[in-house]
Formats: structure tokens, sequence, C-alpha cells
């Protein structure tokens, strides 16, 4: 197993578990056993689909080929109550995020579930060993076509670095990020930060449409990703206002993903992405005002090395003793109080097992001693923000879901303003 995705497969830990969850919408029924034949068709023509993992007694980890996959396990069927409502579905994945996969077979598993809101839910539940969100995401839609027949894009690779010049400087800046993420203080202590326990918590917004965002970030001179996470330190602010927690002058780091992935590996499982620690300014209370210190921040972290150097040091972390892996994950967890991440999903619809997906959303895990994680998703003209949280520190992401959502609309409203006073003048 090479050495990065070790590493993923050694931070899992009964209070984090390294599984991403993702989540499609049905809005008519989809049985079980028409999403066996098709994994049996596609899914288990990828080789890591059908290994289990051996772990390494003191290092690594090695692959084992599975004779027969019993896709009876791997595909279970179950039913929400009689309710069957968004508030049963949360409940029940929410159950499903604090439940180890079984390390005797290979660590992937999807439930469907049965009464969701008329139709059916699909919960896929993955370890991050075998790949990343992008890797991941090319499985999905090769399990789907667009709902007018033609293939689903693939998505992009990183760009590539040229010139030995560019790599000698690249070389320097990073052993400059390294330091500086060393020694960087941990993050300040919140409800956000503390021990973790076994309960996990999951909330979701509805599907926003993505055409207003578009329409704020024209308007502000910004991008999406810039109005989003605005929107989610907004509601970070207010969540940690209700919580009697002080937020004035506050910074909030969270881990966000770079795909670091060449286009030679593209169609290839396996983890191929790094990590920038963005400073959240939680404390600016004026959305426009944070919006800019935002922007500014991740403007400044766009050519950052950061994800290259963290890149390298989970690939050499697959390769340390555990202990010593245990040490660098403590470092670094300490300086962190949430995992954000921001993927573009399909333009168009996709049909699934002949069924047409309504939505889709994702969490990702909380690596180290984080307890909150944020998931962006953009799926046909909409976005959902998904909200995974430690049940024992954030026991109602609910909260932080409906505050997200008055951000947006505070930051739409902003935009309109922008907008009126621009065409006055």
């Amino acid at each position: 197993m090479p050495g990065v995705d070790a590493a993923w497969l050694r931070m899992d830990a009964p209070t984090n578990l390294m599984v991403v969850t993702g989540l499609f919408f049905f809005a008519e029924p989809i049985a079980a056993a028409r999403i066996r034949e098709l994994f049996a068709e596609r899914l288990l023509g990828y080789r890591r689909f059908r290994e289990r993992v051996i772990p390494g007694r003191f290092v690594g980890a090695r692959y084992e080929l599975v004779d027969d996959v019993d896709l009876q396990h791997h595909v279970v069927e179950e039913r929400l109550p009689d309710a069957g409502d968004k508030a049963a579905m949360e409940r029940h994945v929410s159950a499903l995020l604090s439940r180890p996969l079984d390390a005797s077979r290979p660590l992937w598993q999807f439930h469907v579930v049965q009464n969701c809101a008329g139709g059916t839910a699909v919960v896929g539940r993955l370890h991050h060993c075998i790949g990343d969100g992008i890797a991941l995401m090319q499985v999905v839609l090769s399990m789907t076509e667009q709902a007018d027949g033609a293939a689903p894009p693939v998505p992009h690779a990183a760009p590539r670095v040229e010139g030995l010049l560019t790599r000698v400087l690249l070389g320097l800046d990073a052993v400059v990020s390294l330091a500086r993420m060393t020694f960087r203080p941990p993050d300040p202590r919140t409800v956000l930060k503390g021990r973790l326990g076994l309960e996990k918590r999951v909330a979701w917004t509805p599907a926003l449409p993505l055409g207003a965002v578009r329409r704020t970030k024209d308007a502000l001179g910004a991008t999406i990703n810039d109005v989003l996470l605005t929107a989610v330190a907004g509601a970070l602010r207010r969540y940690l206002v209700e919580r009697g927690d002080a937020v004035e002058h506050l910074d909030l780091r969270a881990a966000v993903p770079v795909n670091l992935r060449p286009e030679r590996h593209m169609g290839k499982l396996g983890n191929c992405f790094g990590l920038i620690f963005v400073a959240l300014p939680v404390g600016i209370a004026d959305p426009r005002k944070r919006l800019a210190v935002l922007k500014r921040r991740l403007d400044g972290l766009k050519r950052s090395t950061e994800p290259i150097v963290v890149l390298g040091i989970l690939r050499m972390m697959g390769w340390m003793p555990r202990v010593a892996q245990r040490v660098i994950m403590r470092i670094f967890g300490s300086k962190i109080s949430a995992v954000m991440t921001n993927v573009p999903g399909p333009r168009r619809r996709l049909r699934m097992a002949g069924g047409e997906v309504d939505g889709v959303l994702f969490w990702v895990p909380q690596s180290g001693d984080a307890g909150l994680g944020v998931s962006i998703f953009s799926y046909a003209g909409t976005v959902r923000v998904g909200v995974a949280s430690d049940a024992g520190l954030v026991p109602d992401p609910g909260r932080i879901v409906a505050h997200i959502r008055s951000e947006l609309d505070a930051l739409e409203r902003l935009a309109a303003e922008t907008q009126r006073v621009g065409e006055s003048e």
C-alpha cells in the first residue's frame, strides 16, 4: 500500500473514523438488488473494491485480493420509520457515521434506505485509504450516466509544475511553509474543540440555487468558494455566540483539501491531495468586511506550497512507526478547529440504477482531534452544505446549517444593495 494511503488507514480512531460518507437522493424507490447488479457490473471492476487491507504490525499495510466479494454484505437495504422525513434521515446517517467498517472485508459499504421522503436514499461509506475525494468522485461518476444519456464529465487534474527553477523555488518555499505550519500556535479553545466521543451528528441544507450564489459573488467581486466559506464563518460566529463563547477578534483555522492529482493519475484510486490551513475571520460581524478578509487570505494561499508539504508528510507517515504518526497528528491536529471542503459536482442531473438522482452531498472525516466537518457540494445548478460534528461538542449541527442559510441570505441582500448602488451611479 502506498505510504499516503497507509497513513489514512492508520488515522482511524473510534472517535474519528477515516470514512468518506456520501448521500444520494432518489425521488422514486430504488431496490437494493438494482444497486447490487450495478456494482457487480461496474464497481467491482476497480481492484481496490475487491481487496481487503492487512495492516502491517509495525509500519505500512498491504492489500489481499478477495476471491468472492459478498455484495449482500456490502449493499444492505434498510427502511426509515413511518415518518421518513429529513430528521429521521439525519438520525440514520448520524448513527452510520459512528459505526466502523468491517476490517475483515474490503473497506466499503452502501446502505439503500427506503421510505426517505417517499423515495430512496443511498448512503455510501468508503474508507479514505481507498481514495481521496477526486478519486472517489470518478468512481461514483462511473456508476452513473447523465439524464440525457451523455457520459458524465471527468474531474480535472491539478495544474502541472513546469521548469527546474520553479521546482527549486518551490522547494525553498516548502521549507518555509513547513516551519510556518510546525510553529503555528494551537487554535483557540472554543466549544468546537475538546475531548471527542463516539457519537456523531449530521445535518445538511436543502438544495440551494447555485445561480443566487453566482450573482452574489459577481456583485461582490469574489468567487463562489469565497462566498460559501464567508457564510460558514458567519454561521460559526452565530453558533459560538449562542453557546456563550467570546468571538471578538476570533480566528478559527480550518484544514481545506487541495487536489494535487496529476493527469497521469486521473482514473486511478488512492490519495493525492494536500491541505491548506485557512484562518476563518469568525470575529468579524459585518459580512462585507468578513468576505474581504477571507478573500484576501484565500488568495494568498492559492500559490502556497502548504498542500505539497502536507502530502509529503502524509507519505512519510505511512512508513513511520505508529507512535511517530500519532505525535505528528497531535501537533497538527491542535492547530485546527474544523475540516472543510468544497467539491464541484456534475452540472447536469444524473441517473443511477435506473433512477434519476435528485440530490447529492457528502461528509469528509474529521482527522486528528477535529470535531467539526463542513462539506460543500454542487450538483445540477444547486449546492448543498453538509455539517458533521462530534455529538459531545456540537450536539445540534442543524443550528449551524440554519445559520449558513441566514448568512447566505445576508450576503445575497448585500450583493443586491451593491448592484443597486452601482446602477444608480
